[in-house]
């Protein structure tokens, strides 16, 4: 059974050490990176916690709206939006790279997950684009960063 908790999304349960204990009691994490919340530095202080504890990790991309929490459907154009979406799991991969660890799945976050389910039938939408993997290919066309995996 995966455990599954969303984290990196506010910098105090970082600096108090409530993500690590947290990562004691689930299997998986979603990182926020850079959309709704999070940045690099917060990304790769928790990939080490997650690696030292042997928690699977995840991209946990969202519009990019830090004002609204990513909570908000945003008016974009779909190329602008799926290349957000992108921009911020290969950020997260990067990280995750540079630590020697990789990425076993992604999980949208907010109004992006809700649209993820409410257009479940429409597959060209870049929303299923995007959670089904698209993004976790290599820029030079290499293979993802890890398999399936809950979230």
């Amino acid at each position: 059974m995966d455990i599954n908790c969303d984290m990196g999304e506010i910098p105090r349960l970082l600096k108090n050490n409530v993500y690590s204990d947290l990562m004691d009691h689930v299997t998986s994490i979603n990182l926020a990176c850079g959309g709704h919340a999070g940045d690099v530095s917060m990304m790769r202080e928790l990939v080490r916690i997650a690696k030292r504890k042997n928690v699977r990790i995840g991209a946990h991309p969202s519009y990019p709206d830090r004002e609204n929490f990513g909570r908000l459907e945003l008016e974009m154009d779909p190329e602008e939006l799926l290349r957000s979406i992108c921009e911020q799991v290969r950020s997260l991969i990067r990280v995750a790279e540079e630590e020697s660890v990789s990425i076993s799945h992604i999980k949208p976050h907010g109004a992006l997950y809700n649209l993820s389910l409410i257009h479940i039938s429409e597959p060209t939408r870049p929303e299923r684009i995007a959670y089904s993997g698209v993004c976790l290919k290599k820029k030079k066309g290499g293979g993802g960063g890890g398999g399936g995996g809950g979230g």
